[in-house]
């Protein structure tokens, strides 16, 4: 067995774009046993618990809002090229994602970690959810199969 570690924030695009490539690379590869693991690392670790307006973040983080621009159309390009659509126009707020890994955590427990961060990748990319929010992690638990009661 073979065993890789993705060190990952949910908020990335690029961990999305990197998943989808490494998926693709174990597609050709189906006679591999392969494992993964995967550990958190939080993109904005000053971000407050409550989150930030996202065009305020994105201006703060890259210097104003054309130069995220810039950064956002190669990563939309990057992500087209690996079947990934963003709706970044759609997402309102920068989560703080230490709950998200938390909850990562835990489905790697259940052995569903796999699932759990496709779930936020497509909560927060694809659905413009605030994956900081609790309601939106136990309906995220939830649909990963954990008891989001917990």
């Amino acid at each position: 067995m073979i065993e890789v570690t993705i060190i990952s924030d949910a908020v990335c695009p690029w961990c999305l774009v990197g998943k989808r490539n490494f998926e693709a690379a174990l597609a050709q590869r189906p006679e591999l046993d392969i494992a993964v693991e995967w550990r958190p690392f939080q993109l904005n670790p000053d971000m407050p618990p409550e989150g930030m307006d996202r065009k305020t973040a994105l201006a703060a983080k890259f210097g104003s809002l054309e130069n995220a621009r810039q950064v956002y159309e190669r990563v939309t390009q990057a992500g087209q090229s690996a079947g990934v659509t963003f709706n970044f126009d759609a997402i309102p707020k920068t989560p703080n994602t230490l709950d998200a890994h938390r909850l990562i955590h835990w489905a790697g427990q259940a052995g569903v970690q796999d699932a759990m961060v496709e779930i936020l990748f497509r909560l927060f990319f694809q659905d413009a959810q605030d994956i900081g929010d609790r309601d939106v992690l136990i309906r995220a638990a939830t649909e990963a199969g954990l008891d989001g009661q917990l």
